[in-house]
């Protein structure tokens, strides 16, 4: 008998497998990344394809088997892509960019709560807050920035490090930080070279 994990996640990507099923790329709370397989997902009576979609926000269901994680139910909170599409385009970019940044850097079955909880925390502002411009493209630096700083890919860090701990992201964050975007960028590059991942 299978033991079962449920988890918050968030779905990242998925490609077809065989003649009807589908992996999933799922960042999940208690498991970290891991890819999952979802049986006949892509086959019209599937009930698991709703709450699958790319960048869809839920409570998910595995088991581990022989062959790798497979999922056995799923529920969706929200969808990213369709709440974001009605408020701007960039917003929907930006999920994309940070989604396959996620992908490159995140190692496979290994557990990041606080990084999952931070990432939860930013969409909800994301949602919540109008972001445009200059304000969309500092919450950009500063999510990567922490991000990388989860991952231990960041250097010692300039006035932003605070920007950086647990707490929730204001939007006077974002104001403050404009003036130090140039800095965090070119930290951003060579932490991302330094990892060897991108």
């Amino acid at each position: 008998m299978y033991h079962k994990y449920h988890t918050s996640g968030f779905v990242l990507a998925n490609f077809n497998s065989g003649e009807a099923s589908k992996i999933y790329k799922i960042f999940t709370r208690e498991l970290g990344l891991i890819y999952a397989r979802a049986q006949s997902a892509r086959a019209p009576h599937s009930k698991l394809k709703p709450a699958l979609t790319d960048y869809s926000v839920g409570r998910f269901t595995f088991i581990k088997g022989k062959n790798g994680w497979k999922i056995t139910d799923a529920f969706t909170f929200f969808n990213l892509y369709f709440l974001l599409s009605w408020q701007s385009k960039e917003k929907v970019l930006f999920v994309s960019r940070f989604s396959a940044l996620l992908l490159k850097l995140l190692p496979a079955d290994q557990s990041n709560p606080l990084l999952f909880d931070v990432i939860r925390n930013d969409i909800h502002f994301l949602l919540e807050n109008e972001l445009t411009g200059d304000n969309l493209r500092n919450f950009e630096c500063i999510a990567v920035l922490k991000l990388l700083d989860s991952l231990g890919y960041l250097g010692e860090g300039g006035p932003w490090r605070g920007l950086l701990s647990g707490r929730k992201i204001s939007p006077g964050d974002l104001d403050v930080f404009s003036s130090w975007r140039r800095a965090a960028i070119k930290e951003i590059n060579q932490s991302l070279r330094a990892s060897q991942l991108i």
